[in-house]
């Protein structure tokens, strides 16, 4: 979806719960291939008194026909001033930080009264953690400390054998070169499969190693690098020396890696091959022991980019050993950084949010722990969230909402002009075989062999990470020899996101998106609708764009579409491409239509979907009046972009259309809804007016 205020929410007052109840019974009785009609029975008129939009965030000196985003934003654009500590701010901005330091004020309040949970719980640990990372002192004090032990292993690598050795027995914390981990196999998704990658460069994106010695980025990466082997204990001079040493490393294996783009393209990732296979490409790894000394074995591995193997055999032969150790030194030592003393903490921020993003300080301690372990710790803090902050009404509303969405998907995907019956009838198949997860898991994530041991038992943060990370590659090997949890929980629960995952054909929103002001129990539909529902029917979408399209209703990669549907779906996704690619966003700097197509995609077809539903929802559920001189169907665009505002600094924006598949916020909020009829309708647009798109120009796929 994109990035991340949590508010409490009142409850649905009565009269809306039984609507929504037998909206839900009349959506739920339609299954038939036909296209579905709404239900003509009498219910009750919408509540009428709504949260509405704050009246100081827009602009009225500006029509929304010339500038949507401008009218709807314009007032909040002015005044407001991106945080010191942030790269950019905006509603998910807004909403990811105050949930974060809500759960701070929680959680240190737990530690001045004493954890209230049961020893060696996953809710423990979790506090427990939290005191570590949060005494500063304590981390100062240790210092590289607890690292000392490990940068002795790497001194004493004499031979390829070590170095292999090595790199396998520290993968779960490094990633240094290859990143083994275990998924959902792309072909036959009632399995999981052992999958060979990449490792991910310091600078994350392989744009960055092919710019200018004196680009801030590249400067800043050696600085950055240079301070870290500073503080394993080597002069200024050969700091500096190892650092260019380890960028050209560096640079060297991400010429065969992979582009942005095509790491989302299956077709190119997904090959399948034994443990000869994969020596044949890099012999100098005895690939049976390496995978012996990560801990997992497995008969067939799919192998993301064996080029990159390739590449990585002839660097082992080309690059002197030393090299390589000081590149591993760097990789354990830049896992560690966000939680080993403030001084490389400090070094860390001043590269990742400094430098690529502007940053004028740092985040608050406790947001930046939080923030650290969203995806690797994030289910117990979940549970601390979700105690106090997601009642049961609002996920009944939003499975309503889904209910709406899914129905009018079903319905536009039956009158698509360009699809054949045939593809059409497979898609309503794939679309009613869409598996959904709201709010929070029923079950927890489990940390096997995890223990935490607080600070007055002599533990350490960088220790109990290392030894997260331990438990969550032994319970992600274990799940080879399982089979498919559909139900598990890829994002916690209060992380402000959302998300489709192709091979399970699942849509997935945390509790913690689940809220005001993207959705609001107690806000008209057009303003729940036309945020909230658009970025479920976005999520939906992706199920249909360049990516999803590609995998059956059961989440297996493989063609569905007849080879007509798939020539006129790239003919229209090329018109995407360039319609984006001609938007100058900086001077002389173009939006990339090819990186942001799969998002552009689930943009605009969400969107539409969602207003579909809005009108649906609306005949069994009326708003009689107009809200602040608005209809429905405005104040529905106005949710979508007030949705997606944001500022960035200037450094976030360069960084961003690198590396991020979504289109600038502002862009989101204007281009998208220029390729909708619906839109135009609603504002009365023509010829002239600043959001006018030629009809010929607009593209809607779905």
């Amino acid at each position: 979806m994109g990035c991340q205020h949590i508010e409490e929410s009142s409850k649905i007052p009565p009269e809306q719960v039984s609507v929504l109840q037998e909206s839900k019974e009349n959506i739920r009785k339609s299954s038939d291939m036909d296209v579905v009609q709404n239900s003509k029975d009498e219910v009750p008129s919408h509540v009428q008194k709504f949260v509405d939009f704050p009246a100081e965030d827009f602009n009225r000196t500006i029509s929304p026909k010339d500038n949507l985003y401008e009218f709807a934003n314009g007032g909040w654009l002015e005044r407001t001033k991106i945080p010191d500590d942030k790269k950019q701010w905006g509603t998910l901005y807004a909403m990811h930080a105050d949930n974060l330091n809500g759960l701070s004020t929680t959680i240190e309040k737990m530690i001045r009264e004493g954890n209230p949970y049961e020893k060696d719980s996953d809710a423990w640990n979790a506090v427990e953690l939290y005191a570590l990372g949060n005494d500063t002192q304590r981390r100062d004090n240790l210092s590289k400390q607890p690292l000392e032990d490990r940068l002795k292993q790497i001194d004493s690598i004499s031979t390829l054998e070590d170095l292999q050795k090595f790199i396998a027995e520290t993968n779960f914390f490094t990633e240094a070169i290859w990143n083994v981990h275990v998924a959902v196999d792309a072909k036959e998704n009632t399995k999981y499969s052992l999958q060979l990658s990449e490792s991910t460069p310091i600078l994350k994106v392989k744009d960055f190693y092919e710019m200018e010695e004196d680009s801030p980025f590249v400067s800043g990466y050696r600085d950055y690098v240079s301070a870290l082997f500073s503080y394993i204990g080597n002069d200024t001079e050969d700091s500096l020396k190892k650092a260019k040493n380890v960028f050209a490393l560096e640079q060297k294996m991400v010429k065969k890696g992979f582009s942005r783009a095509e790491q989302y393209d299956p077709e190119k990732t997904y090959n399948q091959m034994t443990i000869n296979q994969i020596q044949e490409l890099t012999p100098s790894i005895d690939w049976t022991s390496f995978f012996n000394d990560v801990g997992v074995k497995s008969d067939v591995i799919v192998v993301s980019n064996p080029e990159y193997n390739k590449n990585i055999e002839t660097m082992l032969s080309e690059v002197p050993l030393e090299t390589w150790k000081e590149y591993l030194q760097i990789r354990l030592v830049h896992a560690s950084a966000k939680y080993i003393d403030s001084s490389i903490e400090e070094k860390y921020y001043n590269l990742f949010g400094k430098i690529f993003g502007g940053m004028k300080e740092m985040p608050s301690n406790g947001e930046r722990i939080l923030t650290h372990h969203l995806l690797s710790f994030g289910d117990p803090f979940s549970q601390i969230y979700i105690a106090e902050k997601f009642p049961p009404e609002v996920k009944e509303l939003a499975d309503t909402m889904i209910d709406y969405i899914l129905l009018a998907y079903k319905n536009r995907i039956l009158q698509n002009t360009w699809l054949s019956d045939e593809t059409k009838e497979k898609a309503v198949q794939k679309l009613s075989n869409v598996r959904r997860l709201v709010g929070y898991p029923e079950e927890w994530k489990e940390y096997p062999g995890l223990k935490i041991i607080s600070a007055k038992e002599g533990g350490s943060y960088i220790d109990s990470v290392i030894a997260i990370a331990k438990a969550n590659k032994i319970r992600e090997f274990g799940m080879l020899k399982k089979p498919v949890n559909y139900e598990e929980w890829e994002y916690p629960a209060h992380l402000v996101n959302a998300a489709y995952f192709p091979e399970k054909n699942l849509i997935l929103f945390p509790a913690a998106v689940l809220q005001p002001p993207l959705f609001d129990i107690n806000a008209d539909p057009a303003r729940n609708f036309g945020a909230m529902g658009a970025i479920i029917g976005h999520e939906i979408t992706h199920g249909f764009d360049e990516l999803g399209s590609k995998y059956d209703e059961n989440g297996s990669f493989q063609e569905w579409w007849t080879d007509e549907d798939r020539t006129r779906f790239k003919e229209q996704s090329q018109k995407l491409v360039e319609q984006f690619s001609h938007i100058e966003y900086l001077p002389e700097t173009f939006i990339d239509g090819k990186l942001t197509l799969s998002e552009n995609i689930a943009d605009i077809g969400g969107l539409a979907i969602a207003f579909d539903a809005l009108e649906m929802y609306l005949k069994d559920n009326p708003v009689d009046e107009k809200i602040n001189e608005m209809t429905q169907q405005e104040r529905f665009f106005v949710a979508w972009t007030v949705a997606w505002r944001a500022k960035l600094r200037e450094e976030a924006v360069v960084t961003a259309l690198k590396k991020d598949v979504h289109s600038p916020a502002d862009i989101r909020g204007t281009q998208v809804p220029k390729n909708l009829d619906m839109f135009h309708d609603a504002f009365g647009t023509e010829e002239g007016d600043g959001m006018w798109m030629n009809k010929d120009d607009r593209v809607t796929i779905w």
